[in-house]
């Protein structure tokens, strides 16, 4: 199998997550947690689990990749289950300034996913929802899997963006919020990180960082979940959390004292946009 090495992007725009122990994780993977009950894809290459929905990697030989794949801390989802994807529209490609988003951007080329055992898809030809396949979990609850990507013809030099969603058999876990993954075809570097910033820049929506729950709205939920870990984890060092499992260091300075709640209270105070 080919391990052709992706560059992540991380979506510093994002909320963090409390860092978590730096477990042997592939380089280059997407490692998937469960953040306030969704899955929440992430970027380990720091050191710490930092949420990110941008990432980026190179066709190879026969324009093809198995990277990124998927990687999860251990006993992150039950067991037995399945994780899947779905692609939620048509192969974008970067024209030097934008991915259009619309059919003007939708090149020729389609990218065939596949799993040997699981599946095969192609993207659609329109922005149309396709579901994916699912792969089980490992019996210790953990998600290692790649699966291979491959361009077809007429195999145009080009970055690609592809956009998904991850999902888990367990109806209790909510589905991923979009994630996009850039594939360079013999394009400068230079480019990958214009097209990828593009992303960031144009398809994230604004963090709302006193949105402590995930739930997409700053309300009393957040105040109090936030609450309920500062009491818990007062003047302890970081991560830590309460029973609600929100991380007490605000500030991200490793440690919790007031300073995070007086951060938290002023961003609480400003509210979402």
């Amino acid at each position: 199998m080919q391990r052709r090495r992706s560059r992540l992007i991380s979506a510093a725009l994002l909320t963090s997550l409390a860092p978590l122990a730096h477990a042997q994780f592939h380089d280059g993977d997407i490692i998937l947690t469960i953040n306030a009950g969704r899955i929440t894809t992430n970027d380990a290459s720091t050191g710490s689990i930092i949420p990110s929905r941008v990432f980026a990697t190179t066709f190879g030989s026969f324009d093809f990749t198995d990277s990124p794949g998927f990687d999860t801390p251990s006993g992150t989802f039950p067991a037995p289950s399945q994780i899947g994807f779905n692609v939620l529209r048509a192969l974008q490609r970067w024209n030097g300034s934008a991915f259009p988003m619309d059919a003007s951007g939708i090149p020729p080329e389609r990218l065939r996913i596949r799993k040997t055992g699981f599946g095969d898809v192609f993207t659609p030809t329109t922005d149309t929802f396709t579901p994916g396949f699912g792969i089980p979990v490992s019996s210790g609850g953990e998600f290692h899997q790649h699966v291979g990507y491959t361009l077809q013809s007429p195999n145009g030099t080009g970055i690609y963006l592809l956009e998904l969603e991850l999902w888990s058999s367990v109806p209790s876990i909510l589905t991923s919020e979009p994630l996009w993954i850039l594939f360079n075809n013999d394009l400068p570097l230079t480019e990958l990180e214009a097209a990828a910033k593009w992303v960031l820049d144009n398809l994230i929506a604004q963090p709302c960082p006193s949105d402590v729950n995930g739930d997409t709205t700053s309300d009393i939920l957040d105040f109090l979940d936030f609450l309920d870990s500062f009491g818990s984890c007062e003047n302890l060092p970081s991560p830590c959390a309460g029973s609600s499992g929100i991380d007490a260091d605000f500030n991200g300075d490793t440690f919790v004292d007031i300073l995070d709640f007086l951060d938290f209270f002023d961003a609480f105070g400003t509210g979402c946009p």
